[in-house]
């Protein structure tokens, strides 16, 4: 079972951009197990645990629009926390999450790939616009959010999806867990799997699929 524990890896420190370049060799290095996932694959098995209800929020998406927790009520989503300057795993996480967007492209009605940027003060929505970009992220498919003031996000992110945030200081990079969080119909996180790691590409897939398939079938 994927733990519940959050990861204190560290991701990256600000003030080192990630070239468009490397952005790529990322995608094409680390996301080829994503996109060899088996969308079909088996849902059996007992239900996944129910591990905590996320908390209301309201952040503004790429696009400019708002999108709270109820906006996303009936749909089965995936959570992932980065931001654009990232000169690592961030870049990683969202290789990660594009080859999840092609697995998961025939449930695109039903599922929503959910990025929280982590430093709202410079991922304003254009900001993140270009991000999004850079990994063809489907605009209805994968929302990109950010708002609110940093200590507001880290909340969000220590207390409504039990993930570990330690803020950057002077020449002390940023510190977050590179978890991912899978979240069910009614807004229930429901498992965790390492955004890093490739044998998680089918855990992720696994559990996206149970979730659809148990609220179809409640």
């Amino acid at each position: 079972m994927p733990s519940a524990e959050p990861s204190t890896r560290p991701v990256s420190a600000r003030g080192l951009p990630w070239t468009l370049v490397v952005v790529v060799l990322a995608a094409a290095v680390f996301a080829w197990a994503w996109w060899s996932v088996d969308p079909d694959a088996d849902v059996g098995g007992p239900p996944l645990p129910i591990i905590v209800a996320v908390p209301e929020f309201s952040l503004t998406e790429r696009s400019g629009r708002v999108v709270t927790r109820d906006d996303l009520k009936g749909l089965v989503w995936v959570a992932d926390f980065i931001y654009s300057q990232c000169p690592g795993p961030c870049p990683t996480l969202s290789a990660r999450f594009r080859g999840l967007q092609n697995t998961l492209s025939r449930e695109r009605q039903r599922v929503r790939l959910v990025s929280i940027t982590l430093d709202p003060k410079q991922d304003t929505p254009p900001v993140l616009a270009e991000y999004a970009r850079r990994f063809n992220a489907d605009s209805e498919m994968w929302l990109f959010l950010t708002g609110g003031s940093e200590a507001e996000t880290r909340a969000l992110v220590e207390k409504g999806f039990l993930q570990s945030v330690f803020p950057g200081s002077g020449d002390n990079p940023l510190i977050h867990s590179n978890y991912v969080a899978v979240v069910d119909v009614e807004g229930r996180i429901r498992a965790f799997h390492d955004g890093l790691d490739p044998a998680s590409a089918k855990r992720t897939v696994r559990d996206v699929k149970k979730l659809l398939a148990e609220a179809a079938h409640p």
